[in-house]
């Protein structure tokens, strides 16, 4: 069993006429033993009205295959309908087969599984082989063709279908921006775009428009945060009575369009109201068109904890076959976060009775690597539950693989009896973690986030913003705020420099060129590629050599340590060109992305050529909680260092007093035969 990462397409024709089509897996996948089985999942949008499904199953089967006896079977959600026996055929074979909508639900488990048989000769009895089996290629696929339920005028369904994955990727949620904002209505607007950039993470970019761009009409889905007084006047009559206490969360749907529009009198409750905007518990429960918010409404997430506990599949797994037989899970660290000791693996499982238990066995694999076996018993195969320990030290990357292996052999009085064994939905991985410290693009944004929630960031802005400069604020909090799971942090945002106290109190975040940006523009010396005097050119350094024209077409992502307060750190976006900035920022502004970086500073050109280096030697972003870090990972051996001390100090202490009596008693001796 395979689970992976898949391809999702779509086709966008319009609200009476969509497409979904999701590919099984990103390759080509070759499954053997004589039980095979393929399993896909796949979500389906509430507000989906789907008319049709269709499988195109594209596959391939051993040359040696007996197809009289060999069978394939699919099921939706558990429930089976469809088999049947492939063609005798060498060739790739392809099945077109009709899903029955009933069974479809919001998050859906499709499974192909069967059993392929090689020819026999004489009856002989069959064995599992490499021979056995199953190549499923990688344009096998679903498709569900439906249309959309528009969404009336409840913030709910407005929220359900603003953060909708295919309404991301299609591009049609948008954040609607009036670029004379003052710094206050900026950051209301930030705390939203965080908060639905957690729900929609790496489904696609939330869009930051220009409410004089004429693309804004290409966007079906509208939030509007804003001051009453700078509402757009179509929008001017909501919260027109509202009290200086006060904001409101309104939908609207106008001629096709929805929009939310979000405001108040006062820039504290406008930002109250925007914190409600990117809590996603509570846009879900909100089943009104118009949502007042009072200095006592409550719109804070739940506080984190360091423990993250994930189930490891959203359904049960059935395995079914003698011999090895395995399941593969994909699962993702918490966001910034290293492990750190005690995390565990706690498996759920049930397997038949007809198995030789002195000789079979479950065995766990972490990244490839064996962790623990466990044996299986007669007395507890109904209901096994065990826990694996994660060994203390071991890496865990961003994404992670765990395997799970039966090897279940048959007993002599069921030779001809299936054994199957299941992994149930509620096993799960408990993760205890701590905070990554390095300052490097492999860890960004972590030194931006303390507590799951921004780490007081100032950020500072070009004095003017346009098109080009909120399309950098999308891609840069898109990064950021995926990362971020609470909505209780503070960004600061300054269109000038901030006095020295913000400064020093702050984790910094700045973009734009040095010709709008006067804070960049003073911190040329620290940067690591930096202007000339003039500020026309990006200066050569010792890590890259830049050709004057070249330097004037590139953009940079610079990790810093600030020269304000050395336990915080500095991004900084910067080019000659304002386009050059925002092309710097969509290095950034991805999980996927950002996988693929490391180093401390970023030179993209408009040719899309991106190159990292690494400048400081020292990484550690703050040394004191480096120190802190290390400490905790060695607690025990910095007890047993304690205890060996103590030790050898009641021993040194012995022997002294051994000496001191012996050369004493040797002492009265001499005395005495004196």
């Amino acid at each position: 069993m395979i689970y992976g990462s898949t391809t999702i397409v779509w086709a966008d024709n319009s609200n009476e006429n969509q497409n979904f089509s999701q590919n099984f897996n990103n390759s080509n996948m070759t499954i053997s033993g004589e039980t095979v089985q393929e399993d896909v999942f796949f979500n389906k949008m509430d507000y989906w009205d789907v008319n049709k499904g269709i499988i195109n199953f594209n596959f391939k089967i051993s040359q040696l295959d007996d197809y009289n006896v060999s069978d394939l079977t699919l099921s939706m959600n558990g429930i089976k309908f469809y088999s049947f026996r492939p063609d005798a055929t060498d060739d790739i074979q392809n099945k077109t087969i009709d899903v029955p909508v009933d069974l479809l639900q919001g998050s859906n488990h499709l499974q192909i599984s069967g059993q392929i048989f090689n020819q026999s000769d004489n009856n002989t009895t069959l064995l599992a082989t490499p021979a056995n089996w199953l190549t499923v290629y990688q344009d096998s696929n679903i498709n569900l063709d439906y249309s959309l339920s528009e969404a009336d005028d409840k913030i709910n369904q407005f929220y359900d279908h603003f953060t909708g994955f295919d309404t991301v990727i299609n591009q049609k949620s948008a954040i609607r921006i009036n670029t004379n904002l003052s710094d206050p209505e900026l950051e209301a607007n930030l705390y939203a775009l965080s908060g639905i950039d957690g729900v929609v993470s790496d489904k696609g970019k939330i869009s930051l428009i220009n409410s004089d761009d004429q693309a804004i009409n290409n966007y079906d889905y509208q939030i509007i945060i804003s001051k009453q007084a700078h509402l757009p006047e179509q929008f001017k009559e909501v919260g027109k009575d509202l009290g200086q206490q006060e904001a409101c969360i309104k939908a609207i749907n106008d001629q096709g369009k929805h929009y939310l529009v979000v405001t108040a009198k006062t820039n504290k409750q406008l930002i109250k109201a925007a914190r409600f905007v990117s809590n996603s518990e509570l846009m879900k429960e909100t089943q009104q068109a118009n949502k007042k918010i009072s200095p006592k409404t409550e719109t804070y997430l739940a506080s984190p904890t360091n423990k993250f506990v994930q189930e490891i599949s959203s359904n049960d797994t059935t395995l079914s076959g003698s011999g090895h037989q395995e399941a593969t899970y994909s699962l993702e660290m918490p966001k910034a976060r290293n492990n750190a000791n005690g995390s565990t693996i706690r498996l759920h499982t049930k397997y038949a009775k007809n198995i030789d238990f002195s000789k079979s066995l479950v065995t766990v694999e972490l990244d490839g690597k064996k962790i623990g076996s466990h044996q299986l018993t007669a007395k507890k195969a109904d209901n096994d539950i065990f826990e694996i320990k994660i060994p203390n030290g071991q890496a865990l990357g961003k994404g992670f693989n765990i395997k799970v292996i039966f090897d279940m052999v048959n007993n002599q009085s069921s030779l001809n009896q299936t054994p199957w064994a299941i992994i149930e939905k509620q096993s799960k991985v408990t993760i205890q973690t701590e905070p990554m410290n390095n300052l490097l693009f492999s860890n960004y944004p972590s030194t931006f986030i303390k507590n799951k929630t921004y780490e007081h960031i100032a950020l500072i802005r070009p004095e003017k913003l346009n098109s080009i400069y909120l399309d950098t604020l999308s891609s840069l909090f898109n990064g950021i705020g995926s990362y971020v799971e609470q909505n209780t942090g503070q960004i600061k945002v300054y269109h000038k420099t901030p006095n020295k106290t913000q400064l020093a109190n702050s984790s910094i975040i700045a973009f734009g060129t040095p010709k709008d940006n006067q804070f960049i523009r003073n911190s040329n010396n620290d940067l690591y590629f930096k202007f000339d005097h003039h500020f026309k050119n990006i200066v050569s350094n010792e890590k890259m050599s830049l050709e004057s024209n070249y330097s004037r077409k590139i953009g940079t992502a610079q990790l810093l340590r600030s020269p304000y307060n050395q336990k915080r750190s500095i991004l900084i976006l910067t080019a000659i060109h304002e386009q050059d900035v925002a092309m710097a920022a969509n290095t950034v502004s991805s999980q996927s992305g950002l996988s693929q970086v490391d180093g401390d500073a970023i030179v993209i050109d408009r040719d899309n050529q991106q190159k990292t280096y690494r400048f400081k030697k020292d990484i550690a972003a703050d040394a004191k909680l480096d120190l802190d870090l290390r400490l905790k990972r060695n607690q025990k051996l910095i007890v047993y260092l304690v205890v060996f001390t103590l030790i050898l100090i009641s021993l040194i202490g012995v022997i002294i007093v051994i000496l001191y009596k012996n050369d004493k008693l040797r002492f009265g001796r001499n005395n005495h035969e004196r």
